[in-house]
């Protein structure tokens, strides 16, 4: 009988018909949006008396209903030992409470689903956070300025001045900045000179936004050996005067010369700054990702937090890939996944970096960038008139990577950003899939950024089942985008830039990520991104592609279902339904009736994983945390 109903009926109605039967000595059932699992009350209650049941609430089961696709939702949960027993009626909830149950009453508040953030960066950006904070400085002269401040602070909290020089055994301590955006030195260049300026005696390294560029100042040059005899790696940069002198800016495969150089913080430091990101994380509605570049130094880190209790997050761990990689590489990257994947981390990914970046012309393009000819001599780097940007890999060489992953069982995550990588990251997992057609389907492989795709390749992520996993906080008129990149690409590549709704109406599979800390790690903001094409609070801006907007639907499974998917989490996570996982957050207000250009503005006032409460916006310490 209830399979003609669950056949029959749409899933409002199916509701209605059913929870009558909860309250019966017969077979009830639980429903969750429109799928049905059946099981006697009586016999679930008898098991499992719920540690948790929230009620009074709007849970959005991650389902919709009805003609108008209206989002499903129930009324109360009951969780047990981290997993969701039932949801439904608030009434029917009743069933499963003891004298130890807690309640959480949400006043009528929404509850959705944990977001999964598909494409971040975690550990090694609460790294980051230990350092100068360049971000938001408009020029030069400013980001100089606030690396002064950081400077003078740590010399008020007693930095080591000590100096390295001949037969000292005194290890200097490196002065870590990041974020800095490359509209600030896109025409007045960051050279050592500069930053000898604000520090001479200590090694300094300054990141940018985007995590392609480095600069370095003398002492830093010094102690990493680089010179004018260096040899430009193949797939990266050293800016040179025109003596040949390098300036001190790296990019992409260069930035590798500080590798061996800069010391790694010992595990305790690394424990302690990933701990804070996880909650800052928690606070922002997350409670799944995949860390899209792990090297064994997060691993650690990860592992050492998970057996302190602390890994309040799920996390997919994608593994570093570097050139010329070989059986012996291989064998390390499947030697990591045994040591490290347990609890709640999964070594089980592989991180290909394809190309570079737009902004720098190191992204991979299938027709030239648009640059001026360089001026001899004016110490700029000759990339050449009508260059089209780098492949970090040959396409025979990454066919080989990626049919040697898939065939170790490894899920690949690869970095593309101009057109002619997407492309050959497709040419590249097509060829592992018609060895191993099965293998490749089960193993979910995934390209992230995406922010050029060449129109005859937009088909091909459904039709090969490749995962599109988008950043959507890009996708709108920053500086970044008007000044760097619509000067160098041009009106028609501007066209399909970050085609997130026309890759959705392919039927690909789509996850979302942040790139944090390149961009922000909110969620909610980038939702709002993917709805408007508009920066948030800037609701007059002059949208970007307005016709490859989507839905506040279509961005939520993005980062609920489709983010589960990627993870191969979704049997157990991704939407609220009896016998998965109970992560769930409550949202100050309900993001289905804000407008658009609102959504930012809703805020997680707690977040759980595994029924277990991790951020609570009422506790003081809690609160205190801020991107």
């Amino acid at each position: 009988m209830l399979k003609i109903i669950a056949e029959h009926l749409p899933a409002c109605l199916l509701f209605s018909a059913l929870t009558a039967a909860l309250v019966s000595p017969t077979p009830a059932t639980a429903v969750t949006g429109d799928r049905v699992r059946t099981g006697a009350v009586g016999q679930a209650k008898a098991s499992a008396t719920a540690d948790l049941i929230v009620s009074n609430a709007r849970i959005f089961t991650g389902a919709y209903a009805g003609p108008n696709n209206r989002p499903f939702m129930a009324e109360s949960m009951a969780i047990a030992g981290g997993k969701i027993i039932f949801i439904g009626k608030q009434q029917d909830a009743q069933f499963f409470k003891g004298p130890h149950t807690r309640l959480e009453n949400c006043h009528g508040r929404l509850v959705l689903p944990g977001f999964h953030d598909c494409h971040v960066h975690l550990c090694e950006s609460g790294l980051e956070r230990r350092g100068c904070q360049l971000s938001g400085a408009k020029s030069k002269a400013e980001a100089l300025a606030k690396l002064k401040v950081f400077l003078q602070k740590k010399r008020n909290a007693g930095l080591n001045k000590a100096k390295v020089g001949p037969g000292s055994s005194v290890a200097p301590e490196w002065i870590l900045a990041c974020g800095l955006p490359l509209p600030a030195v896109q025409n007045n260049p960051l050279t050592s000179t500069d930053i000898d300026s604000i520090e001479a005696e200590r090694p300094v390294v300054i990141y940018s936004e985007d995590a392609h560029s480095l600069w370095l100042n003398t002492k830093a040059m010094q102690l990493a050996k680089i010179d004018a005899s260096t040899k430009t790696p193949e797939t990266g940069v050293i800016e040179r005067d025109k003596d040949g002198k390098p300036t001190g800016a790296l990019r992409e495969q260069a930035m590798e010369l500080l590798e061996g150089v800069l010391p790694v913080p010992p595990l305790a430091e690394r424990t302690s700054a990933l701990k804070q990101v996880v909650l800052l994380a928690n606070s922002l509605g997350i409670t799944s990702i995949q860390d899209a570049h792990t090297r064994e130094e997060f691993l650690e880190a990860y592992r050492d937090l998970d057996d302190k209790k602390g890994l309040n997050i799920k996390v997919v761990a994608a593994l570093h890939i570097g050139k010329n990689f070989g059986d012996m590489d291989f064998e390390h990257l499947t030697d990591l996944r045994k040591k490290y994947s347990r609890g709640n981390l999964q070594a089980t990914s592989a991180k290909i970096f394809a190309d570079g970046v737009v902004e720098t012309h190191t992204a991979a393009l299938l027709k030239p960038y648009l640059l001026p000819s360089p001026k001899a001599g004016d110490g700029k780097v000759d990339t050449g008139e009508g260059q089209c940007g780098t492949l970090n890999y040959e396409p025979q060489e990454l066919q080989r990577i990626v049919k040697a992953l898939d065939q170790r069982g490894f899920q690949i995550h690869i970095h593309a950003i101009g057109d002619r990588a997407v492309r050959t990251a497709l040419d590249a997992l097509a060829a592992a899939r018609q060895i191993d057609r099965a293998g490749c389907d089960q193993h979910r492989h995934q390209i992230a950024h995406l922010e050029l795709i060449a129109r005859p390749d937009q088909s091909r992520f459904a039709e090969l089942g490749v995962i599109a996993n988008f950043q959507p906080y890009w996708a709108f008129n920053d500086p970044y985008m008007l000044e760097l990149t619509a000067p160098v690409l041009g009106p028609d590549r501007m066209e399909v830039i970050y085609p997130i709704s026309s890759i959705v109406q392919s039927g690909a599979h789509v996850a979302a990520g942040s790139d944090w800390s390149v961009s922000t790690l909110n969620p909610l903001r980038a939702m709002q991104v993917a709805i408007t094409r508009q920066e948030p609070g800037r609701a007059r801006a002059v949208p970007l592609l307005p016709g490859e907007r989507v839905s506040l639907a279509t961005i939520l499974a993005a980062y609920t279902t489709g983010g589960a998917y990627a993870n191969h989490s979704e049997t157990h996570t991704g939407s609220l339904e009896v016998a998965k996982d109970a992560d769930f957050i409550v949202l100050d207000r309900d993001i289905f009736k804000l407008a658009p250009t609102k959504l930012s503005q809703a805020r997680v006032l707690k977040t759980y994983v595994d029924g277990r409460l991790v951020f609570d916006r009422s506790r003081a310490s809690d609160r205190a945390v801020s991107e």
